[in-house]
């Protein structure tokens, strides 16, 4: 009777985008940087999401999918959010064990698995597509703030995807699914 109450408060909670609570399988996280594309995966700009509050610098905070456990210094990736390391395949320091790559190809793994989505293509086509050199230099301090680790998201047409509802529907049948194998 406690715990049905209890779960129904959570219900409730996390039903309200004021209380900060987020749902089941996923988390509020601050990203700093919006990959912004277009509907075809073109690239359009990185986008600053920070804002300075009071001394400090603070990224906007986005409701995500949560990886649901810790990634430690294995290949975990994710989804649609992460590091330079996942999304463009590039070291953030010393990789001894050649992990990078399996982080990018779990990236790209990830968002396959959803190919069937129109922004899942724009994703996957700008991955494929995109000369990372010419976004490095155009955008030169973002850059070397994302090269320090920094989180980044998608955004096609100014829509982050987590906000999008096809990715939303998509995701929740995958966080369901995972907690019915886990029960």
């Amino acid at each position: 009777m406690i715990l049905q109450a209890l779960k129904e408060y959570y219900d409730r909670k996390a039903a309200d985008p004021d209380s900060g609570i987020a749902p089941l399988g996923w988390e509020w996280k601050e990203i700093p940087y919006l990959i912004v594309l277009r509907n075809d995966g073109s690239f359009v700009r990185v986008e600053d999401t920070q804002e300075l509050i009071g001394k400090k610098k603070r990224a906007k905070t986005f409701l995500v999918p949560s990886l649901g456990e810790s990634k430690g210094s294995g290949v975990k990736s994710n989804f649609p959010w992460e590091n330079a390391e996942y999304i463009f395949g590039i070291p953030l320091k010393q990789d001894k064990n050649n992990n990078v790559p399996k982080r990018r190809q779990e990236f790209i793994k990830r968002l396959e698995e959803y190919a069937s989505f129109d922004w899942a293509k724009a994703i996957l086509c700008f991955l494929k597509n995109t000369n990372v050199n010419e976004i490095a230099t155009t955008y030169k301090n973002e850059w070397s703030q994302i090269l320090k680790g920094s989180y980044m998201l998608f955004s096609i047409n100014g829509i982050p995807v987590s906000d999008i509802d096809s990715f939303k529907k998509a995701t929740i049948l995958h966080v369901m699914n995972k907690v019915i194998y886990v029960l």
